[in-house]
Order: C-alpha cells, then structure tokens, then sequence
C-alpha cells in the first residue's frame, strides 16, 4: 500500500558511454575512405588508367634514362595515332575519337552536375533524413548524341524521368532529351541527350553496299548519327507518315541502295503508283516492271495495278511450292531474283480488293 501509484510521462533517458576518438584517427579514416573511392574510379576507367601509366612512365623515363626517351615515345603514340586515323577513320572513330568524347563529357558535363540535377529535377529521393541519388552509371557519346545509363532508386518508373526530360535538357545545355527503358533491366533507365541535331541539314547518299542484302539497306541517318539499316530480305515493311514527313525519301533510299543488285541481276523491282507514275517515274528505267493506271483504258484505271499485284502473288505461290520442305527463306540468285514490291500510297490500292 505504500507503493506509490503515480506514473510519469517522461521517458527514460539512457546515456552510453561515449568513446573518445583521436581527431588523427577521424581525418585517417576519411581519408582513406576518399583514396578508396579514387582508387575504384581509376580503376573502373581505362583512360585514366592509360594516362597514369603513360604519365609515369614517361617520368621515369625522363628522370632515369633521359629526356629522349618520353619525347620519342610520345612521337611514336603520336604518329601511331595519326596513321590509325589515317588508314582505319571508322575504327579510330569509334575506338579513340568517341571513347575519349565519352570521358571528357561524362565527367565535365555529367558527373560534375549530376547530384544537383537530380535535385531540382525532383528525382533526388528523401527518407528518414538521407538523400538518395539516382546513381550515374555510364555515358556512351557519339558525335551529336550522349546515352547516358542511370539506375533508379526503389519506387521510381520511367515515366518520372520522362516528366521531367524537358529540366534535364536545360540544366545540361542540350536540344533535347528522350528517355528510354532498357531491355531486360527493370532498375534502368537511359536517357538520350541531343547535343546537336545531325538532320537539320541534307543528308548525302550513302555509298553503295555489296552485302547491303544481307547486312541490310543503309537508308537514313539516326539522331545518334549512326547509319539506320533496313533489313528487306524476309520481312514486309510499311512507311507511315503525314504529307512531307519523308515517306518518298524512304522509298527512294531503297531504290538507290539496291541499284548494283539491280544491275547484277539479283533484284527486280515491280512498283506499283496509283498516283499516275508521278512518284516512281524517274525511277523506271531501273525497274523491272512499273505499273501506274491508265485513265485512257478501257477497263478501270486500276486494272493494271491489280494485274501486277496478282502476278506477284502467284510468284509467290510458285516459290513456296519449290521451297517446301526445303527451307523458310527464298535466297535471292540470278534465276531467281528477288522481287521487290514498291507501292506508293497504299491508301490509294484499298479498291482493289473489292
């Protein structure tokens, strides 16, 4: 009974027991957390490691030997460069021009920008009073576009960062910038920088590619400034797009790169106009059949369209009954070309078939 009843809202305090640490330890221990991190950055970049290594050794070399030596070595790098660039330009691109662009770019523009881009994106993450960053985790540049990989923290999607594309291209001086998942990496996300845009001057014609029917067609140029591949054997393929988009240019680009098939034999390419030949007429000395309408026939103008069309088809049937059981892909030869079917304006066919 004398046990006092009165319960008290404060709570508890406990106190551990503090541990005095040396400040030499603290500034130790910081440190070597610092030349850690430098250490793995070294290590995960081959330039830096090149640039280090060949630092050094020409120091060395300078210090040990004499001055000839680094100086001859840096002739030899330097004349060993220019006659790669010389000799090979599409290896030497892709190999030095391009890898150096991605660290220069990665680690002035992006990496240096990158915490507070995420910040005032509003893609920084906060919780219990820690900031989460989107880690930044590889920059890949071609000559007009950056490809830069982030992973995203738990509980972002790709349409957050395509909300906000529009502050990113601003904030990292760019024209544009597309998002894009990555195949078979949920956790990734890509985003397309557009430093410059290579399409808003006239493309020149690609050169003539002798393997073009198995490579593929090169017929226009990506906003990455790599050549875009058309692959024509065993596939079908449909141009959609409003007037003046550039559907013709496309169709021409496939002309154009089939002519040496063309001359050798290899390919046949029936067009079909409905427009009166207006599109395809500058083009039909190289076709093998070319058909267009005729307003002055005696049947329907479309009489002659339909006729080419049943003609390919029945080419078509008389193939499959030779390739049954043999094999699923016609390969194109000098008895058996292939046939290429041109239609401009589907649209302007749908009659037929009625």
């Amino acid at each position: 009974m004398g046990l006092s009843m009165v319960r008290s809202d404060q709570p508890a305090r406990l106190y551990g027991e503090t541990i005095r640490v040396s400040l030499w330890a603290v500034l130790g221990l910081w440190l070597a957390r610092r030349l850690a991190r430098l250490f793995l950055l070294i290590v995960r970049s081959p330039s830096a490691v090149i640039a280090i290594t060949v630092t050094a050794a020409g120091v060395a070399g300078w210090k040990l030997v004499h001055w000839v030596l680094p100086v001859s070595v840096a002739a030899v790098l330097a004349t060993g460069l220019v006659g790669w660039w010389m000799a090979w330009p599409a290896s030497f691109e892709q190999d030095v021009r391009l890898r150096w662009r991605s660290w220069w770019r990665g680690q002035l523009i992006y990496r240096f920008r990158w915490t507070k881009a995420m910040d005032t994106a509003g893609l920084t993450k906060q919780r219990h009073g820690t900031d989460y960053v989107p880690p930044l985790r590889r920059i890949r540049s071609t000559r007009s576009v950056d490809r830069v990989l982030v992973r995203m923290p738990l509980g972002q999607t790709v349409e957050d960062y395509a909300l906000v594309a529009d502050r990113l291209a601003q904030t990292f001086g760019v024209e544009v910038c597309r998002v894009r998942s990555v195949p078979k990496r949920r956790h990734q996300v890509e985003l397309w920088l557009l430093v410059h845009d290579p399409l808003d001057q006239t493309v020149a014609p690609f050169p003539l590619d002798p393997d073009c029917l198995t490579k593929g067609i090169p017929v226009a140029l990506a906003e990455d400034g790599t050549v875009w591949r058309l692959q024509l054997v065993g596939t079908h393929v449909v141009v959609d797009g409003a007037t003046g988009s550039g559907k013709s240019e496309g169709l021409w680009g496939i002309i154009a790169g089939l002519v040496d098939q063309i001359a050798a034999g290899l390919v046949k390419i029936w067009a079909v106009d409905p427009k009166g030949g207006m599109e395809f007429a500058a083009g039909r000395h190289l076709f093998d059949r070319f058909t267009y309408g005729d307003s002055r026939s005696g049947g329907s103008y479309e009489e002659s369209l339909a006729v080419l069309l049943e003609d390919a088809v029945q080419v078509t049937r008389e193939r499959q009954d030779r390739l049954r059981g043999v094999t699923r892909l016609h390969t194109p030869s000098v008895a058996e070309p292939l046939i290429v079917l041109l239609i401009d304006e589907l649209a302007g066919t749908h009659r037929l078939g009625e």
